[in-house]
C-alpha cells in the first residue's frame, strides 16, 4: 500500500510539473493543425491544411503562415533542424524546406495516402 502511495505521489507531482509548462498560444490559422515538431525550446514547426505550415521561432509566442506548393492537407510535419523541415503531403507527397519554409520542392513524388500511416524520425543534434 505505501508502495503505491508513493507512485502515485509522484505521478501526480511529476504529472503537474509537465503541465505548468503549457502556456495559451494565439490562433494562427483557421483550419485544424495536424502534426507539431519542436527541434529545440524556440523553433517549432505545425502543419495543417491546404498545404499550410506554420513556424516559430520564439517558442510559440509568434508564428509565421507558410504554403507547401499541394492543396492537400500537410498530415505531418518533421523538423530536421532550425531551418529544414519535411512536409509528408496526405496524397502529394513529401516536401522539404532548408530556408525556414520559404522555399518548399518536392522530394518524393506519391500518389499513395500518406496520411494512412505515421511517421517518426529520431533527429540528433
Amino acid at each position: 500500500m505505501k508502495t503505491t502511495l508513493f507512485f502515485v505521489c509522484v505521478l501526480i507531482f511529476s504529472t503537474s510539473n509537465v503541465f505548468a509548462q503549457w502556456n495559451l498560444c494565439p490562433k494562427v490559422v483557421s483550419d485544424p493543425l495536424w502534426s507539431v515538431s519542436i527541434y529545440d525550446s524556440l523553433n517549432v514547426w505545425a502543419s495543417g491544411g491546404d498545404g499550410t505550415v506554420i513556424r516559430s521561432e520564439d517558442g510559440g509566442i509568434n508564428w509565421k503562415i507558410y504554403t507547401v506548393p499541394t492543396l492537400e492537407r500537410i498530415h505531418k510535419v518533421i523538423a530536421l533542424n532550425k531551418s529544414t523541415a519535411l512536409a509528408f503531403a496526405f496524397w502529394d507527397g513529401v516536401f522539404k524546406t532548408s530556408d525556414n519554409g520559404n522555399t518548399w520542392s518536392k522530394v518524393i513524388k506519391s500518389r499513395i495516402a500518406l496520411g494512412g500511416y505515421s511517421v517518426s524520425m529520431l533527429v540528433t543534434k
